[in-house]
């Protein structure tokens, strides 16, 4: 009785998990309508200079993401969030994009562009 019970504790939280990362993306899709001109409706974008995002590794997006918006909060005198310090990125147009976005947008656009293929 007790495994059968610990079995449906774990279809539970798969299905609560599951359930989260599609949300996600769904809130990542919306947000990415600011990434559009530069990186493509698909996240492949037209041009050679700018990095395609459709099916990078979710961290990745999210470590890059951090650090671009972390030089904006460290010029206009706001600490980045506590925890390891990744370093930084600097280019202007990103910087002030991801400046604005929250760890939870950074989150929803990493999983959004991670599920595109």
């Amino acid at each position: 009785m007790k495994r059968r019970r610990g079995l449906w504790i774990i279809v539970a939280c798969l299905f609560v998990a599951a359930t989260a990362t599609a949300a996600d993306r769904s809130a990542g899709q919306t947000l990415s309508a600011q990434c559009v001109d530069c990186h493509g409706n698909d996240g492949y974008s037209a041009r050679g200079d700018l990095p395609n995002l459709a099916h990078q590794k979710e961290v990745y997006l999210a470590l890059q993401l951090r650090r671009f918006r972390d030089v904006i909060r460290k010029r206009f005198g706001t600490s980045p969030p506590a925890g390891p310090q990744t370093g930084s990125r600097n280019h202007p147009v990103m910087n002030l994009q991801a400046g604005l976005l929250s760890d939870d947008e950074i989150q929803h656009l990493a999983a959004y562009y991670a599920g595109l293929s």
